[in-house]
Order: C-alpha cells, then sequence, then structure tokens
C-alpha cells in the first residue's frame, strides 16, 4: 500500500516507481511492500540532482534491476542496471537510431519517442508499411473500378453501334422493300395500260357493198346470196344449217 506521502510516478506490474514530497525517488513491490530508495553512487535521487534529466521508470527484467532516465531535450534515454538493490553506478545512453531505444519502450511500457506508439521500430515501419498497402488497395480499387467504368462506357458503345447498324439495315431493307414494291406496281400499272391499249385497237369492219340499181330497168333483180356481205352471210348459213338438222331428227 502506497504511503499517502508518495505518489506514483509509473506502475509495471508489481512494480511503481513513488516519489516523496521532497521529490525523492522510491521503488515498491508488492511482494514485500517495501520501499527502496533509488540511488546513484549512493546518493539519493530527487529532482534537483538530475538536473536536466527526468527518471521515467523502474522495472525487475530477468531478475535485474533497472531505471530509465530520459534527456528532455534530445529525447536520449539512460538506462542503468543493479543486481542486488536500487544503487546504480554507470547509464548506457541509447538514441533513436539504436534498436534497443525501442526494445525500452517495450520493456518499460513507455512511450519515449514520443511518436503515440510503444514499442520496437520494426512495429513503427510495419504501421508505416500498412498505411502504404492500404493506401495501393485503395488505389488499385480505384484503379480497377476506373477500369470497369470504362468497360462498360465501351460495352454500351459497341451496343449502340450495333442498334445502329441494326436500325440501318432495317431502313435498308424496308428502302429495297418498297423500290421492289414500286416496280411491282409499275409492272401492273404497264400491263394494265397494254392491255387497255390491246382493247382500245379499232375492228376493221367489211364495207357494206350495197347493190347498184338498175335506174334503166324498173324490174328488180333477185338478189343473190353471194351479193350479202360477210357480216350477213355467216348467220344465215347457221341458222340453214340448224334448220337442217331439226329436219333431219325428225
Amino acid at each position: 500500500m502506497v504511503n499517502n506521502n508518495y505518489t506514483v510516478v509509473k506502475k509495471i506490474g508489481n512494480i511503481s516507481l513513488l516519489k516523496d514530497n521532497e521529490g525523492h525517488f522510491f521503488v515498491q513491490t508488492n511482494i514485500n511492500e517495501k520501499f527502496f530508495p533509488i540511488k546513484i553512487k549512493d546518493q539519493h535521487v530527487n529532482d534537483k540532482t538530475l538536473k536536466n534529466l527526468k527518471l521515467k521508470s523502474a522495472n525487475i527484467i530477468n531478475g535485474v534491476n533497472k531505471i530509465i532516465l530520459q534527456d528532455d531535450l534530445t529525447k536520449d534515454i539512460h538506462l542503468a542496471s543493479s543486481n542486488n538493490d536500487w544503487n546504480f553506478d554507470n547509464f548506457e545512453i541509447l538514441n533513436f537510431n539504436d534498436s534497443l531505444y525501442f526494445q525500452n519502450e517495450l520493456d518499460f511500457d513507455t512511450d519515449f519517442s514520443n511518436d503515440n506508439v510503444i514499442g520496437s521500430r520494426l512495429s513503427n515501419d510495419m504501421i508505416i508499411n500498412e498505411e502504404q498497402i492500404n493506401e495501393e488497395s485503395i488505389n488499385e480499387e480505384s484503379i480497377n473500378e476506373e477500369s470497369i467504368n470504362e468497360e462498360s462506357i465501351n460495352e454500351e458503345s459497341i451496343n449502340e453501334e450495333s442498334i445502329n447498324e441494326e436500325s440501318i439495315n432495317e431502313e435498308s431493307i424496308n428502302e429495297e422493300s418498297i423500290n421492289e414494291e414500286s416496280i411491282n406496281e409499275e409492272s401492273i400499272n404497264e400491263e394494265s395500260l397494254n392491255e387497255e391499249s390491246i382493247n382500245k385497237v379499232p375492228i376493221n369492219k367489211a364495207p357494206i357493198n350495197k347493190a347498184p340499181i338498175n335506174t334503166v330497168s324498173a324490174r328488180r333483180e333477185p338478189a343473190q346470196f353471194t351479193d350479202l356481205p360477210i357480216e350477213y352471210s355467216v348467220p344465215i348459213i347457221l341458222f340453214l344449217l340448224i334448220l337442217l338438222f331439226i329436219g333431219l331428227k325428225k
């Protein structure tokens, strides 16, 4: 249990980094709830002794006591280790170019780089790569949509051309049918005209020969059968033949 005279700076699991009212730092574990003063070269660490450094976190990693301090200006971290107590002598300085920098972000659960990501540079690179992949996917989808739209437009154009060609063909067929009908009508009209012309051809009638009148003698000569015009003699001959046929039947 933390005393009311201490404030929690950072807590990782069972390890708590504490600071009292005078600015001195302590470590407490939930195992025995004992307070351990954090020292550098046997001197109890406080805000005044750190100057431009700040004590960010404390943890026990693989049985080794470790603390992290950070430079406010450069963002470099100072890593110290101690086997038996929380008294530290030497520090290892790590910057952004060191892979251990981001590994310590994981070990101490702290975003030292202020990039809103706790983890290794590889993790950051993976995030960047994922964003790039997402952008590429979006671009590919956009390209695919454009291709689909172009294909649709092309298909519509082809369909319109086909419809236009069919319409033209139908019009051509209709025109040919009309022309054929016109030709047929003209032929019929010509045949009608020819028939009318044939019907209108005048029939030459044989002139009627009149027997001369003998003015000298008042006696009339009997009319000769051969003197009759042909248009009269034929019916008479037919009439006589009919009478003859009737007489023979009786």
